[in-house]
């Protein structure tokens, strides 16, 4: 059991409303990251079979799990501990039953029940309800944003508010001084659970740390609160101009609201002009900073850039197998931005061989997408850069491309359109369920493109361990690129290709 916890976004996994942990999944996806289950009408030993594999699920997200009510399945199953309510066994003798280690939550359904004895047995008190809802209609009346106020001033114990919440009243929840809002239907019920559990949580991310500094309240000093925002891993190249590689990937990662890791395949001696040289990390050295950081630190979500030799593929192959749940994005990098090659020739095909049946997604470009199908001998007439000419190629003949990529193993690919003559930037998008989608944008002229690629994938990362579906995850990314090389045309780095800009959000 863990008596921290992280309430920004509380997931009430309710029986009644959807038993499928279908729902759950998907909310875990999204962001969640501490979860209740509720099964009001099943007799225990029903709610005992369908909460187990729920809690695999949240332990496999490393989300907190609570159960409602029953203390003795909570013990038995090895929850984080219980929530109990106004009905229920008490909140003191939950503890004494679940002893110190344990999560204890306790409804209040009226601000005087703050001044119960009770209270002071749990680790969190939950305002409800706080609007009309239907899955909670046996409260008395709703609190509503006064009650949650005044519950705020009256304790220093870790606040949820419960009932009728979602994105369009989430901010002011927090605002009246909520330190999470637990939801069902606003999720169980959302036709993409996982995109409305993303949006939601990240809602919720700023709206706390933002009341946090305008109240100058340092929020996360409540007992038991503890913070875990999304997670990203980048495993490539360095770039010490700062535009590209690793460095590029940080900085994305950063500005897109994501703690981000690294661990280095190679560094480089590298500015705007060219990379200058090379020099390899020992596949050992990179085998042990993965295991480092995801033994440890974990992620919810892996980048992979500059991979030059095949030693150096293998031992991210076999160190990222002991994790199959991370999303992995693959950017095949093979030429820098100056001309420089990046990849040995025999590197290609491991990376098709090793890597690509690994993958969630590759975000080859056209050059890239040339070698790789000549590779795996799917290319059509050379042309003097060894494969099939994509650069003038209809849009039928570019989803042909990408959908013999899709056939090397990954389980999706987005063909990136910026080296075609089109006067748009138009990227394609295939996966194996089925989806294709292209994303457009206008072209910038600029010489600031260095990076863009590299940028593009880390930006997907960042998205996806956020919590977004495929689909939002690149729309956004694109979006965060464009922008990032419409507002970088406006700056001199360096003496040739500068780099996109990469905080130009917080500018």
């Amino acid at each position: 059991m863990n008596r921290s916890f992280d309430p920004r976004l509380y997931f009430v996994h309710d029986h009644g409303f959807n038993p499928s942990h279908a729902i759950l999944a998907a909310a875990l996806r999204g962001g969640v990251r501490m979860v209740q289950l509720r099964a009001k009408a099943l007799p225990s030993e029903e709610f005992r079979a369908w909460a187990a594999p729920a809690i695999a699920l949240c332990r496999q997200a490393r989300a907190t799990v609570l159960i409602n009510d029953n203390v003795e399945l909570a013990l038995l199953l090895g929850a984080d501990g219980a929530h109990v309510g106004q009905r229920d066994l008490s909140a003191r003798e939950a503890r004494a039953r679940l002893g110190d280690k344990a999560i204890i939550g306790l409804s209040l359904e009226s601000t005087s029940q703050i001044d119960h004895p009770d209270v002071e047995c749990a680790d969190y008190v939950a305002a409800s309800g706080v609007f009309p809802t239907t899955t909670k209609t046996d409260l008395p009346s709703d609190l509503g944003l006064v009650g949650v106020r005044e519950l705020r001033a009256r304790t220093a114990k870790p606040l949820v508010a419960i009932g009728g919440i979602h994105a369009g009243n989430a901010r002011a929840v927090f605002s009246a001084g909520a330190d999470g809002i637990a939801i069902i239907s606003a999720i169980a019920g959302a036709d993409d659970p996982q995109l409305a559990a993303a949006e939601i949580a990240g809602l919720a991310r700023k709206a706390v740390v933002d009341c946090a500094l305008l109240s100058r309240s340092p929020v996360t000093a409540r007992a038991g609160l503890r913070w875990q925002d999304p997670r990203a891993l980048t495993i490539a190249g360095s770039d010490s101009g700062g535009g590209a590689g690793i460095q590029a990937d940080l900085k994305t990662m950063t500005s897109l609201g994501v703690f981000g890791m690294s661990a280095l395949t190679a560094l480089t001696a590298q500015n705007t002009t060219g990379v200058q040289s090379v020099h390899d990390v020992a596949p050992e050295f990179l085998r042990a900073q993965i295991a480092s950081v995801l033994g440890d630190l974990g992620a919810d979500a892996v980048k992979i850039g500059m991979l030059h030799r095949r030693e150096v593929i293998r031992a991210i192959r076999d160190e990222l197998a002991e994790f199959p749940q991370i999303p992995v994005v693959l950017d095949p990098v093979m030429v820098a931005k100056g001309g420089h090659r990046l990849i040995e020739p025999d590197a290609i095909s491991a990376l098709i061989e090793i890597l690509f049946p690994q993958v969630d997604l590759i975000t080859p470009n056209l050059s890239e997408a040339e070698a790789l199908l000549e590779v795996a001998g799917s290319g059509a007439q050379p042309t003097v850069r060894g494969g099939v000419d994509l650069s003038r190629a209809s849009r039928e003949d570019l989803r042909g491309a990408a959908l013999r990529l899709l056939e090397l193993g990954p389980e999706a690919v987005l063909l990136k359109g910026g080296h075609h003559e089109s006067p748009l930037a138009a990227d394609l998008l295939v996966a194996r369920d089925g989806t294709e989608q292209w994303f457009e944008s206008a072209r910038v002229e600029t010489p600031n493109l260095h990076g863009t690629g590299c940028t593009l994938s880390s930006a997907i990362a960042s998205f996806t361990a956020r919590g977004y579906p495929l689909v939002t995850a690149v729309a956004k990314a694109k979006d965060y690129v464009t922008e990032g090389i419409r507002s970088g045309s406006r700056f001199r780095w360096g003496q040739g290709q500068g780099p996109i800009d990469h905080i130009h959000l917080h500018r």
